[in-house]
């Protein structure tokens, strides 16, 4: 198609800018990250008050990853050597494809009660063990917004602390 030159250039483009992104902190990092949106810009689907998740994670050992910062080299690398990956459903994780997990690796979704079925199905293709906390929902005032782009609040009977804690102890 007509659009097929377009797009390879784009994607080009992007593998060139991803090549110029900051590099990963020495080995010292935690193998326990989690995959946050916080920097993402505010047009893009947001988890409402995640700095407070992560705040807690950081507390607990955690290292909280922007992989939009990163060389995508960085980010293969990052999750390949992970024991524990947490994060909200979203396309991030789709990354996962391109590792060769660990046995030990495990992995913990951050979800609506509606939990897509292709983060699931992509795990059981892929041998990861997995958890999906169902704790998010959309935030109020998101109506005018496609499902995909709605921000997400944690649910009201959770709290960030205990929330932590069952990340952590997954």
């Amino acid at each position: 198609s007509k659009s097929h030159p377009i797009l390879v250039k784009k994607y080009l483009e992007k593998l060139l800018e991803c090549q110029a992104k900051q590099k990963l902190p020495p080995s010292t990092i935690s193998k326990k990250i989690y995959l946050s949106r916080s920097h993402l810009h505010k047009n893009q689907r947001q988890f409402i008050d995640e700095l407070r998740l992560e705040q807690e994670l950081i507390r607990l050992g955690w290292f909280i990853f922007h992989p939009q910062e990163y060389s995508l080299r960085d980010q293969l690398d990052l999750l390949g050597s992970a024991t524990r990956l947490c994060g909200v459903q979203g396309s991030a994780l789709h990354l996962l494809f391109g590792i060769d997990p660990n046995p030990d690796f495990l992995v913990t979704i951050l979800a609506p009660l509606n939990c897509n079925s292709n983060y699931r199905n992509q795990m059981k293709a892929q041998g990861i063990n997995h958890k999906i906390i169902n704790c998010l929902d959309v935030a109020q005032g998101q109506d005018d917004k496609p499902p995909w782009l709605r921000d997400q609040q944690l649910i009201s009977r959770w709290k960030f602390a205990s929330l932590a804690m069952k990340i952590n102890g997954s």
